[in-house]
């Protein structure tokens, strides 16, 4: 069932593929005994299609880095972002990269090019998604609703630079076997004042329009497989006439508050009016 599902959405042999995932959705797998077994199903179902060229990479994120300032190590901090994220960061044959809030697990022909010689921030250039949008990957979502297929919105925030998100430095170093990066990591964070929240509808509708989301039936929920590319290209050209495309309103702006501070007049060194 699970192929056939993937094959019927447009999964193929050597694709690169982004998943989300909330694996119990579809329900129990006759015959799996223990988690493990769970997703390996799912995992040996994927890879049967994509063959030794493809590859599989997904999110191994950390908020409780970033929210309560706890160490990150790529080799111990688990994934919060599901049973199927840390079941694939623990695989003896995936590796991980090494953003201290947002890496992603990787396996398969490429997954080094995912994991290895990156920036250090989490969504800009070298960042594990511009190399996804460079080799035109496919996004699933597997028993999650069809706007977890659009799950690149951080990314087309980050290169698109709205106005609602900031570069954050980050205190916490990244860490592999207790070995920390000397490098200064950043991450692409939401100004917390501002009250919005995200919301893909429109996006959906121009990629189903645009014939760029198909859907197929598995177990009580669904599959959905979309294109990077063209869904960060749908919604760029959105972004570009309005900054909250991807949001339910437009924030909260309050002037003389950062990001909507006014004249730099008084903080810029500047301090005779008219000298400039």
């Amino acid at each position: 069932s699970i192929v056939k599902s993937l094959l019927k959405v447009g999964v193929e042999p050597g694709q690169i593929l982004y998943v989300y995932s909330d694996l119990i959705a579809p329900g129990m797998i006759k015959g799996a005994k223990d988690r493990d077994e769970f997703c390996k199903t799912y995992l040996d179902a994927i890879m049967s299609i994509l063959g030794n060229e493809g590859t599989i990479v997904m999110p191994a994120y950390t908020p409780q880095v970033g929210r309560f300032g706890v160490e990150f190590d790529t080799e111990v901090t688990p994934s919060l972002a599901g049973l199927f994220s840390e079941y694939l960061r623990l695989h003896k044959n995936s590796i991980r990269s090494n953003h201290p809030l947002h890496s992603v697990s990787a396996i398969g022909a490429k997954k080094e090019f995912f994991c290895r010689d990156l920036g250090t921030s989490d969504y800009s250039w070298n960042s594990p998604f511009q190399r996804l949008h460079q080799v035109k990957a496919k996004v699933l979502s597997i028993g999650l609703c069809p706007g977890y297929s659009l799950g690149l919105s951080h990314y087309v925030e980050s290169m698109c630079g709205v106005p609602y998100i900031y570069n954050k430095l980050l205190v916490w170093p990244s860490k592999t076997a207790g070995n920390p990066d000397p490098r200064k990591f950043f991450a692409s964070a939401r100004h917390l004042k501002l009250n919005y929240k995200q919301d893909f509808t429109h996006w959906a509708k121009l990629m189903h329009k645009a014939s760029q989301i198909k859907g197929a039936r598995l177990g009580g929920s669904h599959v959905v497989l979309a294109d990077f590319s063209r869904a960060f290209e749908i919604a760029a050209e959105e972004i570009k006439s309005n900054p909250y495309f991807l949001l339910d309103r437009e924030p909260n702006f309050v002037y003389g508050e950062v990001p909507f501070d006014g004249p730099t007049f008084g903080h810029d060194g500047v301090k005779v009016e008219g000298s400039v």
